[in-house]
């Protein structure tokens, strides 16, 4: 829980958001350079992907974690091809 988290990692920020109402994040008045998204486990992907993108595009994070049940079952089943000549 977010309670748990706060206890364990003081130094740390957590918060518990819609995770698609950006202005509200930005309100924040922070600078993310890490994301952990939890998005219900079970959220249908084509809602995900626009979201990572707006994250990525607002807050150019280091790193997005997305937890998802259904985006890890496709991606599992993909690999990623990187164009090496670039």
């Amino acid at each position: 829980s977010i309670l748990e988290a706060r206890k364990k990692y003081p130094w740390l920020q957590f918060e518990r958001m819609d995770g698609f109402n950006i202005p509200d994040i930005q309100g924040l008045g922070k600078d993310f350079n890490k994301i952990y998204i939890d998005i219900f486990g079970n959220r249908n992907v084509g809602t995900i992907i626009p979201l990572i993108q707006k994250y990525e595009a607002v807050f150019k994070p280091e790193l997005i974690v997305v937890k998802n049940n259904k985006l890890r079952r496709i991606l599992r089943k993909y690999t990623v091809w990187e164009d090496l000549t670039t």
